[in-house]
Protein backbone atom coordinates (compact mmCIF):
# COMPACT_ATOMS: atom_id res chain seq x y z
CA UNK A 1 0.00 0.00 0.00
CA UNK A 2 1.31 3.43 -0.89
CA UNK A 3 2.37 5.91 1.81
CA UNK A 4 0.79 8.72 -0.15
CA UNK A 5 -1.83 10.57 1.91
CA UNK A 6 -5.09 11.26 0.07
CA UNK A 7 -8.21 13.14 1.18
CA UNK A 8 -10.05 9.93 2.03
CA UNK A 9 -7.20 8.61 4.19
CA UNK A 10 -7.28 8.66 7.96
CA UNK A 11 -4.03 10.65 8.17
CA UNK A 12 -5.64 13.53 6.30
CA UNK A 13 -8.30 13.81 9.02
CA UNK A 14 -6.04 13.64 12.05
CA UNK A 15 -5.90 16.65 14.36
CA UNK A 16 -2.59 16.77 16.17
CA UNK A 17 -1.63 17.46 19.72
CA UNK A 18 1.88 17.09 21.08
CA UNK A 19 3.83 16.08 24.15
CA UNK A 20 7.36 17.23 24.86
CA UNK A 21 9.91 15.28 26.89
CA UNK A 22 13.50 16.10 27.82
CA UNK A 23 16.31 14.16 29.51
CA UNK A 24 18.66 16.87 30.82
CA UNK A 25 22.37 16.30 30.35
CA UNK A 26 23.72 14.28 33.27
CA UNK A 27 20.29 13.11 34.44
CA UNK A 28 18.46 9.81 34.03
CA UNK A 29 15.01 9.42 32.52
CA UNK A 30 12.78 11.84 30.63
CA UNK A 31 10.84 14.72 32.17
CA UNK A 32 7.37 15.58 30.89
CA UNK A 33 7.59 19.32 30.16
CA UNK A 34 3.84 19.72 30.68
CA UNK A 35 0.57 20.27 28.90
CA UNK A 36 1.00 21.59 25.35
CA UNK A 37 -2.05 23.74 24.57
CA UNK A 38 -0.57 24.83 21.22
CA UNK A 39 2.63 24.34 19.27
CA UNK A 40 4.21 25.52 16.06
CA UNK A 41 6.90 24.07 13.81
CA UNK A 42 8.76 27.35 13.40
CA UNK A 43 11.67 26.24 11.23
CA UNK A 44 13.59 29.20 9.81
CA UNK A 45 15.83 29.22 6.75
CA UNK A 46 18.22 31.92 5.65
CA UNK A 47 19.41 32.14 2.07
CA UNK A 48 22.62 33.45 0.54
CA UNK A 49 22.31 34.87 -2.94
CA UNK A 50 24.91 35.46 -5.66
CA UNK A 51 24.48 38.44 -7.92
CA UNK A 52 25.48 38.69 -11.58
CA UNK A 53 25.77 41.97 -13.49
CA UNK A 54 24.53 42.31 -17.03
CA UNK A 55 23.14 45.16 -19.15
CA UNK A 56 23.44 47.76 -16.42
CA UNK A 57 21.62 45.87 -13.65
CA UNK A 58 22.27 43.04 -11.24
CA UNK A 59 20.21 39.92 -10.96
CA UNK A 60 20.26 36.79 -8.81
CA UNK A 61 21.80 33.96 -10.73
CA UNK A 62 22.21 31.60 -7.79
CA UNK A 63 20.58 31.14 -4.38
CA UNK A 64 21.43 28.56 -1.78
CA UNK A 65 20.25 27.71 1.74
CA UNK A 66 22.79 29.17 4.15
CA UNK A 67 21.25 28.44 7.56
CA UNK A 68 18.56 26.01 8.73
CA UNK A 69 17.11 26.70 12.17
CA UNK A 70 15.19 23.58 13.26
CA UNK A 71 12.89 25.03 15.89
CA UNK A 72 9.54 24.41 17.60
CA UNK A 73 7.55 26.72 19.86
CA UNK A 74 5.19 25.39 22.53
CA UNK A 75 2.50 27.14 24.54
CA UNK A 76 2.55 25.44 27.94
CA UNK A 77 0.01 25.72 30.75
CA UNK A 78 1.26 23.50 33.57
CA UNK A 79 3.48 24.52 36.45
CA UNK A 80 5.61 21.98 38.25
CA UNK A 81 9.20 21.86 39.46
CA UNK A 82 10.86 21.58 36.06
CA UNK A 83 8.63 24.25 34.53
CA UNK A 84 9.38 26.58 37.43
CA UNK A 85 13.07 26.07 36.71
CA UNK A 86 12.48 27.02 33.08
CA UNK A 87 10.56 30.14 34.06
CA UNK A 88 13.16 31.25 36.60
CA UNK A 89 16.13 30.06 34.46
CA UNK A 90 17.18 28.33 37.63
CA UNK A 91 19.22 25.35 38.67
CA UNK A 92 17.71 22.41 40.52
CA UNK A 93 15.63 23.37 43.52
CA UNK A 94 16.56 22.79 47.12
CA UNK A 95 14.16 21.90 49.91
CA UNK A 96 13.33 24.67 52.36
CA UNK A 97 10.97 22.90 54.67
CA UNK A 98 9.35 24.89 57.46
CA UNK A 99 8.92 22.96 60.69
CA UNK A 100 5.83 23.53 62.79
CA UNK A 101 6.47 26.15 65.45
CA UNK A 102 4.51 27.18 68.54
CA UNK A 103 5.31 30.56 70.03
CA UNK A 104 7.94 31.50 67.48
CA UNK A 105 9.43 34.94 68.15
CA UNK A 106 10.81 37.70 65.94
CA UNK A 107 11.77 41.35 66.32
CA UNK A 108 11.24 44.10 63.73
CA UNK A 109 13.76 46.79 64.57
CA UNK A 110 13.44 50.55 64.04
CA UNK A 111 10.00 50.32 62.44
CA UNK A 112 8.34 53.07 60.40
CA UNK A 113 4.56 53.64 60.60
CA UNK A 114 2.81 53.07 57.28
CA UNK A 115 5.16 50.28 56.24
CA UNK A 116 4.78 46.49 56.24
CA UNK A 117 6.98 43.82 57.80
CA UNK A 118 6.97 40.12 56.97
CA UNK A 119 7.28 37.14 59.29
CA UNK A 120 9.86 34.53 58.33
CA UNK A 121 7.10 31.90 58.38
CA UNK A 122 3.61 31.68 56.94
CA UNK A 123 0.75 31.37 57.58
CA UNK A 124 0.65 32.62 61.16
CA UNK A 125 -1.86 32.49 64.00
CA UNK A 126 -2.17 33.50 67.67
CA UNK A 127 -0.07 36.63 67.08
CA UNK A 128 1.02 38.79 70.00
CA UNK A 129 2.64 42.19 69.33
CA UNK A 130 4.68 43.97 71.98
CA UNK A 131 6.73 47.16 72.26
CA UNK A 132 9.06 47.34 75.29
CA UNK A 133 7.24 44.32 76.80
CA UNK A 134 3.86 46.12 76.51
CA UNK A 135 1.23 44.27 74.50
CA UNK A 136 -0.22 46.34 71.67
CA UNK A 137 -3.75 45.65 70.47
CA UNK A 138 -4.49 45.48 66.76
CA UNK A 139 -7.27 48.08 66.45
CA UNK A 140 -5.82 51.39 65.25
CA UNK A 141 -2.23 50.23 65.69
CA UNK A 142 -1.47 47.60 63.07
CA UNK A 143 -3.04 45.29 60.49
CA UNK A 144 -2.33 41.56 60.24
CA UNK A 145 -2.53 39.35 57.15
CA UNK A 146 -2.32 35.90 58.66
CA UNK A 147 -2.10 34.01 55.34
CA UNK A 148 0.91 35.91 53.99
CA UNK A 149 2.51 36.60 57.37
CA UNK A 150 2.47 40.40 57.02
CA UNK A 151 2.32 43.05 59.73
CA UNK A 152 1.51 46.64 58.69
CA UNK A 153 2.20 49.40 61.21
CA UNK A 154 -0.53 52.04 61.10
CA UNK A 155 0.19 55.75 61.34
CA UNK A 156 -1.12 57.58 64.38
CA UNK A 157 -1.19 54.48 66.58
CA UNK A 158 0.69 53.44 69.69
CA UNK A 159 3.67 52.14 67.68
CA UNK A 160 5.99 55.05 66.89
CA UNK A 161 8.82 55.51 64.44
CA UNK A 162 12.01 53.89 65.68
CA UNK A 163 10.31 51.41 67.98
CA UNK A 164 11.42 47.79 68.09
CA UNK A 165 8.40 45.52 67.69
CA UNK A 166 8.47 42.02 69.18
CA UNK A 167 6.05 39.44 67.77
CA UNK A 168 5.15 36.00 69.01
CA UNK A 169 3.07 33.60 66.89
CA UNK A 170 2.30 30.03 65.88
CA UNK A 171 3.06 28.59 62.43
CA UNK A 172 2.33 25.17 60.86
CA UNK A 173 4.73 22.92 58.98
CA UNK A 174 5.16 23.80 55.30
CA UNK A 175 7.19 22.39 52.43
CA UNK A 176 8.86 24.86 50.06
CA UNK A 177 11.29 24.76 47.14
CA UNK A 178 13.94 27.41 46.57
CA UNK A 179 15.56 28.30 43.24
CA UNK A 180 18.58 30.40 42.38
CA UNK A 181 17.14 32.45 39.51
CA UNK A 182 19.10 33.71 36.48
CA UNK A 183 21.65 30.92 36.90
CA UNK A 184 20.87 28.61 33.96
CA UNK A 185 20.02 30.39 30.68
CA UNK A 186 19.57 27.16 28.68
CA UNK A 187 18.29 23.68 29.40
CA UNK A 188 20.00 21.13 27.20
CA UNK A 189 19.41 17.42 26.80
CA UNK A 190 17.93 14.62 24.75
CA UNK A 191 14.52 15.71 23.49
CA UNK A 192 11.56 13.58 22.42
CA UNK A 193 8.60 15.24 20.71
CA UNK A 194 5.50 13.09 20.20
CA UNK A 195 2.76 14.17 17.80
CA UNK A 196 -0.48 12.39 18.63
CA UNK A 197 -3.89 12.43 16.96
CA UNK A 198 -7.34 11.79 18.38
CA UNK A 199 -7.70 8.59 16.33
CA UNK A 200 -5.16 6.51 18.24
CA UNK A 201 -2.87 6.78 21.24
CA UNK A 202 0.06 5.63 19.15
CA UNK A 203 2.11 8.70 18.10
CA UNK A 204 1.81 9.66 14.47
CA UNK A 205 5.35 11.04 14.56
CA UNK A 206 8.20 10.92 17.06
CA UNK A 207 11.03 13.44 16.70
CA UNK A 208 14.17 12.78 18.75
CA UNK A 209 17.52 14.53 19.07
CA UNK A 210 19.76 16.72 21.20
CA UNK A 211 18.35 20.18 21.78
CA UNK A 212 18.01 23.31 23.90
CA UNK A 213 14.83 24.49 25.63
CA UNK A 214 14.33 28.06 26.81
CA UNK A 215 11.41 30.39 27.47
CA UNK A 216 10.54 33.17 25.02
CA UNK A 217 7.30 34.43 26.60
CA UNK A 218 6.82 34.42 30.33
CA UNK A 219 3.65 33.48 32.25
CA UNK A 220 0.53 35.36 31.22
CA UNK A 221 -2.67 35.28 33.26
CA UNK A 222 -5.63 34.99 30.91
CA UNK A 223 -8.30 34.24 33.50
CA UNK A 224 -7.59 30.52 33.36
CA UNK A 225 -4.09 29.09 33.85
CA UNK A 226 -0.84 30.98 33.50
CA UNK A 227 0.49 30.23 30.01
CA UNK A 228 4.01 30.70 28.69
CA UNK A 229 5.97 29.87 25.55
CA UNK A 230 8.96 27.54 25.37
CA UNK A 231 11.30 27.27 22.40
CA UNK A 232 12.96 24.01 21.39
CA UNK A 233 15.98 24.30 19.12
CA UNK A 234 17.62 21.10 17.91
CA UNK A 235 21.40 21.30 18.09
CA UNK A 236 21.98 18.21 15.98
CA UNK A 237 20.02 16.49 13.23
CA UNK A 238 16.83 15.10 14.77
CA UNK A 239 15.57 11.67 13.81
CA UNK A 240 11.91 11.61 12.71
CA UNK A 241 9.97 8.36 12.90
CA UNK A 242 6.56 8.54 11.19
CA UNK A 243 3.91 5.85 11.30
CA UNK A 244 3.21 4.31 7.87
CA UNK A 245 -0.17 5.06 6.36
CA UNK A 246 -0.54 1.35 5.66
CA UNK A 247 -0.39 0.63 9.39
CA UNK A 248 -2.92 3.29 10.39
CA UNK A 249 -5.94 2.12 12.30
CA UNK A 250 -9.40 2.37 10.85
CA UNK A 251 -11.69 4.89 12.58
CA UNK A 252 -13.77 2.08 14.14
CA UNK A 253 -10.76 0.25 15.54
CA UNK A 254 -9.20 3.50 16.81
CA UNK A 255 -12.43 4.58 18.43
CA UNK A 256 -12.70 1.30 20.34
CA UNK A 257 -9.62 2.19 22.38
CA UNK A 258 -8.02 -1.17 21.68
Amino acid sequence: MSNKIELADIDSQEKLTARLWIRPVGESGYIDVGNVSDYNHAEAREYRTHMAAEGGFRYVNNEQVDTVHKMYEFTLSEREEYNERLIALAESSTAANQDAATAATETFQDVTPGRSYFFSRRPVSNVTVEVSSVTITEAGNYELDLDTGRLKILEGGDIEAGDDVDVQYDAPARGFQQYAAMSQPLFRGDVRLEEISQLTREPLRVIEGRGNISLTAFPEQSGEFGTYTARLTFTDKPVITKRNQADALTPDAAGSGS
